[in-house]
């Protein structure tokens, strides 16, 4: 691992305003979708999977520190921790030395969809609130809230494939929704494509780690920042109830081409979950993620 001194260190904060906020919707016209729907014989529950949004950026000196405890909490509970790294504000603009772009404007809009930017490091565990906030800065209370969202039962089973035409660079994504007992809240599916593997400097406290390896960084939404409601004409979806909608979504032209913005479809995968969208109730039921093939 690389490590060059720092010359400056700057930083600011970001006071966050009421939770209560909310961004508009998106429309992405490069989005399709088909919906399906049927009942069948309840199945059995699974296990949650933890959905992490992880506020970070390049030039965020405390940034890798978040990582490496979002890494152990993986680790520990393999195929369990679903994370997506929020590239945007403060702390993100890339280094002299970088060879990438890792922002994306459009997770502006999620920050005010949940109050206002957080500082860096911070993260937001399956939507919940903590302390009148969604995300939260203090990474040490971490480890113990994701232990306690993996203790917390879900409604639903979440599974997803994938697959990716070169030709056309259109992903296809399926998303199935299972529920193995009755929810009476209107639920929102969101969908977003990451990269992993991305190897770009990084700040670390007064150093700069010039082979730092980004993983699971946020590319685009697929589905409007709010998500992408279903059901909507059942008031309750009864165990047994299946959804399944596939999308289709054309990676922009420009990720495809040499530069900053350039994408490796190869280290893309599509990260899925289903949430309450009840006011100020967005907690997440399950999350589940699929590589792009």
């Amino acid at each position: 691992m690389r490590k060059r001194l720092l010359s400056i260190i700057a930083g600011s904060a970001i006071i966050l305003s009421a939770c209560e906020e909310r961004g508009p919707a998106i429309d992405f016209s490069n989005v399709e979708k088909v919906d399906t729907t049927y009942v069948i014989a309840p199945e059995a529950p699974e296990a949650r999977r933890v959905l992490i949004e992880e506020a970070t950026g390049v030039k965020c000196p405390n940034c890798p520190a978040g990582a490496k405890i979002l890494k152990q909490a993986d680790s520990t509970n393999p195929g369990r921790i679903v994370i997506i790294g929020l590239h945007a504000g403060i702390q993100t603009s890339p280094l002299s030395e970088s060879k990438y772009d890792l922002r994306d404007s459009t997770i502006m809009n999620l920050f005010a969809y949940f109050g206002g930017e957080p500082n860096k490091p911070a993260a937001v565990f399956d939507r919940t609130v903590q302390n009148g906030k969604y995300f939260l800065d203090n990474r040490t209370a971490w480890p113990g809230l994701i232990n306690q969202r993996l203790a917390e039962p879900t409604p639903v089973r979440l599974s997803m494939t994938s697959s990716y035409d070169a030709a056309t660079h259109e992903a296809t994504i399926r998303v199935r929704v299972s529920y193995t007992s009755a929810v009476s809240k209107p639920q929102s599916i969101g969908v977003v494509i990451v990269e992993d593997d991305i190897e770009d400097p990084q700040e670390d406290g007064l150093t700069i780690i010039e082979d730092y390896v980004h993983q699971h960084v946020h590319r685009a939404f697929v589905t409007p920042i709010n998500g992408s409601s279903f059901l909507d004409s059942l008031a309750t979806k009864d165990a047994g109830r299946v959804f399944e909608r596939t999308f289709t979504y054309k990676l922009p032209d420009a990720a495809l081409v040499q530069g900053l913005k350039q994408w490796n479809v190869d280290n893309l995968h599509a990260v899925a979950y289903v949430f309450n969208n009840a006011g100020a109730d967005q907690e997440v039921q399950q999350a589940a993620h699929v590589k792009l093939k």
